[in-house]
């Protein structure tokens, strides 16, 4: 993605509702895709990783639409937009919570082999239905539920 060592090296305390966001490159066919998932909703978005200096951007705007397609108000959507600045990198390291995280995105992996072997679906709309599946950290409530939840609390 072009970031420097002093760009991964940033650690700044997450002030979104939805917590800090993990990322990961699937090396899948015919494009590769980056999975998110959010850390208190477990709310995933799906981009293609091509054009690497757009990524970031991209992955706001593919959470923007979730928020939106699921009902987030747009007061609140713009809410969590704002908290989710400044943009930092880091490494994940090995907490339980961020292992719990880890566990989760293996499920969405798992799960987004059967989407794109099945169904001819684009990855917003893959997204929106592993973003609806029961989550097990979130004792069995689904991510769309979690975060509307937390964004309303917010």
């Amino acid at each position: 993605m072009g970031m420097t060592p002093e760009d991964v090296a940033i650690t700044l305390p997450s002030t979104s509702a939805l917590g800090d966001w993990y990322a990961n490159i699937l090396f899948t066919r015919p494009e590769q895709i980056v999975l998110c998932v959010s850390e208190k909703s477990r709310l995933c978005v799906l981009i293609t990783a091509k054009d690497a200096d757009t990524i970031a951007q991209r992955i706001e705007d593919a959470i923007i639409e979730i928020l939106r397609e699921i009902g987030v108000a747009d007061s609140q959507i713009q809410s969590e937009k704002a908290r989710m600045a400044p943009l930092a990198y880091g490494a994940t390291t090995d907490a339980p919570a961020m292992r719990s995280v880890i566990g989760s995105m293996t499920e969405y992996t798992k799960n987004l082999d059967f989407f794109l072997e099945a169904e001819e679906l684009t990855l917003p709309e893959i997204a929106r239905k592993m973003s609806d599946m029961i989550c097990g950290p979130l004792q069995y409530a689904r991510p769309t539920e979690a975060a509307k939840k937390l964004l309303a609390e917010a």
